[in-house]
């Protein structure tokens, strides 16, 4: 790596919206404000379905500064939180982030999460493959 260089990543926030203008740019709007409460640098851009709309953000950081990856962690946080407000799925996740999302699939009492862990109970009673991969924990292991 050149000199002054520092190392760079990014967290991936990705939700999806029913494929209405009105709708993504209010979403927009929001995120948009997010970045700027935050002070980083608006990194995103939409990607139209034939019945969804994802808006693919790339939150982009500095992995050597602290104060840095905290903005980041909060303002991901928030987006969940305000994604999952308005009934919109974060479709993919950092693996740090699963049980968040996971968490913000709620309708009916939770009811994916309940099917996703009688499927894991299922197929993987001693729980070995993947454990916690998408907020997906197996009997023994579940908070």
């Amino acid at each position: 790596m050149p000199t002054g260089m520092a190392g760079g990543g990014h967290i991936g926030y990705s939700p999806v919206l029913p494929p209405r203008g009105d709708l993504a740019m209010d979403q927009f709007r929001r995120t948009h404000a997010l970045y700027a409460k935050y002070g980083m640098d608006y990194h995103a851009s939409f990607a139209m379905g034939e019945r969804s709309l994802t808006n693919v953000n790339q939150l982009l950081y500095n992995k050597d500064d602290p104060a840095m990856m905290a903005r980041v962690d909060a303002m991901f946080r928030e987006l969940v939180a305000d994604a999952s407000a308005h009934r919109y799925g974060e479709y993919r996740t950092h693996i740090e982030y699963m049980d968040l999302v996971a968490s913000s699939y709620d309708f009916n009492k939770n009811a994916l999460r309940r099917l996703n862990q009688r499927v894991k109970d299922a197929l993987d009673p001693n729980g070995i493959i993947a454990p916690g991969k998408s907020g997906i924990w197996p009997k023994g292991r579940r908070a």
